[in-house]
């Protein structure tokens, strides 16, 4: 039981970990954005295409699409750990179905 509670907790860290880093990469990004065209006068008459930073704001898009991935690789190592072999191939498939999801560009 306290093998358990201790994945879970890991678990819950890797999910916070990853979103935290992706705000923070957000912000980063919104915050450059800013910084370079804040004070810049709209011009409605024509369209213009945002000017984002789009390294940060996309690095904080992988870090959203990434997260899941790493809990699940997480779970497979934490399942082995407890001996758990059922759990392990269930959570393997889970992870070759986003591997093959991420390659091919289909959702699982």
């Amino acid at each position: 039981m306290e093998n358990e509670r201790r994945m879970d907790e890991t678990i819950a860290g890797i999910l916070r970990l990853g979103v935290s880093v992706a705000a923070i990469l957000a912000v980063i990004g919104i915050a450059i954005y800013l910084k370079s065209f804040g004070g810049a006068t709209p011009d409605y008459r024509t369209f213009h295409p945002a000017k984002l930073p789009k390294g940060w704001l996309q690095a904080a898009i992988l870090m959203l699409i990434f997260t899941p991935v790493a809990r699940v690789a997480f779970s497979v190592y934490a399942f082995a750990r407890l001996k758990d072999l059922p759990y392990v191939v269930i959570t393997l498939i889970v992870l070759a179905l986003l591997a093959a999801g991420w390659f091919t560009g289909h959702a699982a």
